[in-house]
């Protein structure tokens, strides 16, 4: 019965569309541009931070650091990054209670109403009766597809569930228990004025960070669209950070209105010290139900937008960019903890669209307990002493199969260890990466998000991150 109810809600039989993944790259200004700007390690940054750690706005380093099978080891960045205003923090955190109204504060948030929230019954034979009576019809519709079809296999699945279902009939409810307790294991419906929602929210890992989903409900009669209005079109999202505000895209809302909302939803849920990082237009896929798995794929539409934010403090992201691609990294750590790489900090979307809020996920995890405020920082020199000193002893625990490195993406800005007590906390650090440099016509181009090489310095006292070490315990504790 629960995998009935989950076919109608979720769609997931109909959507048999392979994803349009785009990975957004931040690239830099024209490289060719800045090195005419700037004297290597002369120009002294403007800024605040830039002047009393005496940090140049390009740099170019040999370094004598004696790394077993590397021949030679270069910081060659023209753009070197230094955070807005006078000072840099260390942040305390422990991992947020979820336990303590987080949950139930972030749906009432996320509805912005008094409607209740509804939880999914433990009883998988426990459904309302418009529900089921939605659900009979839908599979009523695929089992006339299949006999179209001549599909002997769908026609007897059909018959099976359509039977199973209508036995539901007599013991159906007119509306799901109110929940009086929330976890994060737990699936609960909310609606507002526009459309029902359903939550799911649960840990990744055991004593893991929060997973949230809040998704409006799926299915929706597109009859501009699909020009039919016996056939639902359902649908599927996917984010596209490449560009934002495409002509195509059909959104009545302008960017501007939709990432209001986008932060008017983040503070009502309570998800604070967020910033927003990307924008990008949301690509939709409809695939008709024209019959039993045989609905027709229409193509992409752009229709809506997509607003991500990350974990800040003092008004900057903290550093996450995708580890895949370091080569010392992936033999150095457990498996599934190389599989959860990508997914190590507070991180949260929000999908807009005339209609209003698509769905909110992520993961949320760090709530700040106490801070440092305006701590002593290593400046650019003492950072590049420090990297010299500790990056044999790095790369003799952390081998790479690169002979040359080049350190071409420089940045003074944040991340989060471990504290070793079973907490974190997020310290300034100054990284050194090798990020891939492509021309594009007669721009050079450094993706910033994908490092090849990767060296953090801890910006108070020196010491070089141990980042599988960090990853491990982010992941675990």
């Amino acid at each position: 019965m629960q995998n009935s109810v989950l076919k109608y809600i979720t769609i997931i039989v109909l959507i048999m569309i392979v994803p349009l993944i785009i990975c957004a790259c931040k690239n830099r200004e024209n490289v060719d541009y800045l090195k005419d700007r700037y004297n290597y390690n002369e120009s002294v940054q403007d800024s605040i931070l830039g002047q009393q750690l005496q940090v140049p706005y390009a740099c170019y380093q040999e370094l004598n650091a004696d790394v077993s099978g590397v021949k030679s080891i270069i910081i060659d960045d023209v753009d070197i990054q230094v955070p807005d205003g006078d000072r840099m923090d260390i942040v305390y955190c422990e991992t947020a209670d979820y336990e303590g109204g987080f949950i139930q504060n972030l749906l009432e948030g996320f509805c912005n109403s008094n409607t209740p929230i509804y939880q999914y019954p433990e009883d998988e034979d426990i459904i309302t009766s418009k529900l089921l009576e939605e659900t009979i019809a839908l599979h009523e519709r695929w089992l006339k597809g299949a006999r179209d079809a001549g599909n002997a296999e769908g026609i007897a699945e059909m018959e099976k569930d359509i039977k199973r279902l209508k036995s539901l009939r007599s013991t159906t409810i007119e509306e799901y228990p109110v929940a009086k307790s929330f976890t994060e294991e737990q699936t609960y419906i909310v609606a507002n004025e526009n459309s029902e929602y359903i939550t799911q929210t649960n840990r990744i890992l055991p004593n893991q960070y929060l997973y949230i989903s809040i998704k409006r409900m799926p299915v929706f009669l597109k009859k501009e669209y699909t020009g039919d209005e016996e056939n639902v079109a359902f649908e599927s999202e996917v984010e596209d950070f490449s560009g934002v505000g495409r002509e195509s895209n059909i959104c009545s809302i302008s960017v501007e209105d939709a990432a209001d909302k986008a932060g008017a939803i983040m503070e009502q849920c309570g998800l604070k010290d967020m910033i927003l990082t990307d924008i990008g237009d949301i690509m939709w896929f409809y695939s008709v139900a024209t019959g039993y798995l045989t609905g027709e794929s229409l193509p992409g539409q752009y229709d809506g937008y997509v607003f991500r934010y990350v974990r800040s403090v003092n008004g900057k992201a903290l550093y996450s960019p995708s580890l895949y691609s370091l080569d010392n990294i992936a033999g150095n750590i457990d498996e599934g903890i190389y599989g959860n790489m990508n997914a190590s900090y507070d991180q949260i979307s929000v999908f807009i669209d005339d209609v209003g809020v698509v769905k909110l996920e992520g993961t949320y995890r760090l709530s700040e307990t106490d801070r440092d405020k305006n701590v002593d920082l290593l400046t650019f020199d003492e950072a590049v002493e420090a990297l010299s000193k500790g990056i044999g002893d790095y790369y003799m625990k952390y081998p790479t199969s690169y002979s040359k490195i080049c350190f071409n993406d420089v940045r003074l800005t944040y991340y989060a260890v471990s504290d070793g007590k079973g907490d974190f906390k997020i310290i300034p650090v100054w990284v050194f990466a090798e990020a891939s440099e492509n021309v594009n016509g007669d721009k050079t181009e450094i993706s910033e998000n994908s490092p090849v090489q990767l060296v953090i310095v801890n910006a108070v006292d020196g010491s070089i991150v141990d980042i599988p070490q960090e990853l491990g315990m982010f992941l675990t504790e």
